[in-house]
């Protein structure tokens, strides 16, 4: 009885150990564009792009506000914020979008490319995870 007393005190601190390491790593999001997402408002830095702070994150992120802004994807805004300010979980690094949630914002790139720009290489959609096959952040995707 006294070592299974024991073993499950064990037990709980190493839970604790683990929640405890998991509140330090996340950080409240302070990236405007992101703040407004429904459903998290804790991120994990370094991000996706090797950013190892938010106000890093946030300069590159705003140049995308005008296609944001325009609604060219409804999923552009959720796979940007996705990578450049990721959602921090019990896992010690960041969980990419889905391919599809990138597909799905890729549908801005027509309007891009009639601008001159082309779809960015860190934006590449083969360089995410599939659903299903490794773990990744796709949520609903319209496309």
């Amino acid at each position: 009885m006294y070592k299974l007393k024991f073993s499950l005190l064990v037990l709980l601190l190493k839970i604790l150990l683990v929640l405890s390491n998991y509140n330090e790593k996340c950080e409240p999001i302070q990236v405007s564009v992101c703040q407004d997402i429904q459903f998290y408002n804790q991120t994990i830095f370094p991000n996706l792009l090797n950013h190892t702070r938010q106000d890093e994150a946030a300069l590159e992120i705003h140049q995308y506000l005008p296609l944001i802004k325009i609604n060219c994807s409804p999923n552009l805004k959720l796979f940007l914020c996705l990578l450049y300010t990721p959602i921090c979980t019990i896992l010690d690094h960041p969980i990419p979008p889905c391919r599809s949630l990138c597909e799905s914002a890729r549908n801005c790139e027509k309007i891009m490319n009639a601008y001159g720009f082309s779809w960015p290489e860190i934006l590449e959609c083969s360089k995410f995870p599939e659903d299903g096959i490794d773990i990744c952040n796709s949520f609903n995707v319209t496309v």
